[in-house]
C-alpha cells in the first residue's frame, strides 16, 4: 500500500517510537475497510512497539 519511499521515510520516524502504541480500528466488509485493515498491519509491520 505505501510506496517504497514513503515507507523509509516513515521508518525513520518509527524508529524515535519511545511508548508502543496501539490501534483499534472498527472493520466491516466495506472495500474501504479492507484497505483500512490493510494500511494498519503494514504500520504495525514496520516497529514492534506498534500493534
Amino acid at each position: 500500500m505505501l510506496d517504497k519511499e514513503t515507507k523509509q521515510n516513515l521508518e525513520q520516524y518509527l524508529a524515535l517510537i519511545e511508548s508502543p502504541i496501539v490501534f483499534s480500528v472498527s472493520l466491516d466488509t466495506s472495500e474501504n475497510s479492507q484497505k483500512l485493515a490493510e494500511f494498519t498491519k503494514e504500520i504495525a509491520e514496520m516497529s514492534p512497539k506498534i500493534s
